[in-house]
């Protein structure tokens, strides 16, 4: 069983091979299914739209580093 609460965090690679025109935006969406303790079944969207850019740094100025840094670790491992 996964448990899921506000502490957990998801690290999801994503390739694109097409190139993307720098300053147009990009659309992501995530559902996740889950059963509450009472046994309703629930659904949570989240809708993420974020610019493109060339410059690596601003991909990393709001990445999750510790959530990277584990799941690195987990893959060299």
């Amino acid at each position: 069983m996964i448990i899921f609460d506000c502490d957990k965090s998801i690290l999801i690679t994503l390739k694109h091979d097409d190139k993307l025109q720098d300053g147009s935006e990009c659309a992501f969406q995530c559902a996740l299914l889950y059963t509450t303790v009472y046994g309703q079944r629930r659904i949570r969207v989240t809708n993420l739209s974020l610019p493109c850019s060339n410059m690596l740094s601003n991909l990393f100025r709001s990445a999750d580093l510790d959530t990277q840094f584990a799941c690195f670790l987990k893959q060299g491992i």
